[in-house]
């Protein structure tokens, strides 16, 4: 089989079935699988027959179970890096925490995935600086609620990672929000836990009269 073979392009069905088998275990193929893409996969060597369940009448049947081969896995990953290249295109935002850093940091997509899944990012937090960063270690911008009705106040919400505030804090700019924050313990164990926290200054409108 040649290369252009391992390393075709699966159509949509194919990748459904990839994955869902990367995802398994056991690297099994969906049973519900249609007999002429099995067909096409063997043929390109992204999966292989194997015997998984042993029961009599599945034995006596003769029937198979299709397993990912080595190509099948890189075939799995090519698919799994366009569906997440689809979700994060050039420009967009999400949310990344560099290897071995405690916080996370908000970047911009700057170009395609190479082979391996990796893109270039421009940090927020260091200025613009380009990062290397694995598609698969991107998230979701937490969704913004409806803009707060009101004038600007000295008073910041804390919220963690599912943007459910831990902390309300009084400060007059965001360093000094995040310094206040550190003296919360409730804060302080949402940073650990999801590696940062995220500040907003709140509105006159959004204040309880408890604050």
């Amino acid at each position: 089989m040649t290369r252009a073979a391992w390393d075709a392009n699966p159509t949509d069905y194919q990748a459904h079935l990839l994955l869902a088998a990367l995802d398994d275990s056991q690297r099994r193929i969906p049973s519900d699988a249609k007999s002429r893409t099995l067909q096409i996969m063997l043929k390109r060597e992204w999966v292989q027959a194997r015997r998984l369940t042993s029961t009599m009448a599945f034995v006596e049947a003769g029937a198979k179970d299709y397993v990912l081969a080595h190509h099948g896995v890189n075939a799995a990953n090519r698919a799994r890096t366009a569906q997440l290249a689809k979700r994060y295109p050039v420009g967009s935002a999400a949310v990344f925490t560099p290897e071995g850093a405690t916080e996370r940091d908000v970047v911009v997509v700057n170009s395609g995935p190479d082979k391996d899944g990796i893109v270039e990012v421009l940090s927020a937090k260091q200025g613009g600086k380009a990062l290397r960063a694995p598609l698969a270690a991107l998230e979701p911008l937490p969704e913004l609620p409806p803009a707060p009705e009101g004038e600007p106040t000295d008073w910041w919400t804390v919220t963690n990672k599912a943007g459910l505030e831990v902390a309300r804090v009084e400060a007059d700019g965001y360093d000094s929000a995040q310094r206040e924050a550190e003296k919360v313990l409730a804060a302080r164990q949402a940073s650990k836990r999801d590696g940062g926290l995220f500040y907003r200054r709140l509105r006159s409108s959004e204040l309880t009269g408890q604050e």
